[in-house]
């Protein structure tokens, strides 16, 4: 039986093989079919980035992570209070990292699709010239 989280990886490279082999082939059919991808898969991030930024500013996250944090300590043998504070601290530069990543990664997300975009256009504007000349 096949796990649930590949499926989306296998998705993923066989978009990516077929904007590859748009790119060099210089197929437009094929790099619009990775633009409409990676356009799809940059808004997707960013609608996660939201809700991340969302449940981060609500404290949902932090009351998640320090529960489950301090069930792990208490039940190791710590004290709860020495258990509390170590994950509090823990937790802020956890989160404040993995939000960091996360942003500057959905920001590359974006800006790639625009990049690919570009390549369209410009294999579009290539095209257009090339049957200009002809006529």
């Amino acid at each position: 039986m096949e796990d649930i989280h590949d499926i989306p990886c296998r998705y993923r490279a066989a978009a990516s093989s077929v904007g590859l082999y748009g790119a060099v082939k210089r197929k437009k059919k094929f790099v619009y079919a990775y633009f409409l991808f990676s356009t799809f898969l940059a808004t997707i991030t960013l609608f996660s980035s939201f809700g991340w930024l969302i449940e981060l500013g609500r404290g949902t996250l932090k009351q998640a992570g320090l529960k489950t944090c301090v069930d792990t300590l208490t039940k190791a043998g710590y004290d709860a209070e020495y258990a509390t504070a170590e994950c509090q601290s823990v937790l802020s530069v956890t989160l404040g990292f993995s939000t960091t990543i996360m942003l500057i990664l959905a920001v590359c997300q974006v800006y790639w699709a625009y990049v690919i975009r570009r390549f369209y256009l410009q294999m579009l504007i290539e095209d257009a010239a090339a049957n200009y000349m002809q006529v």
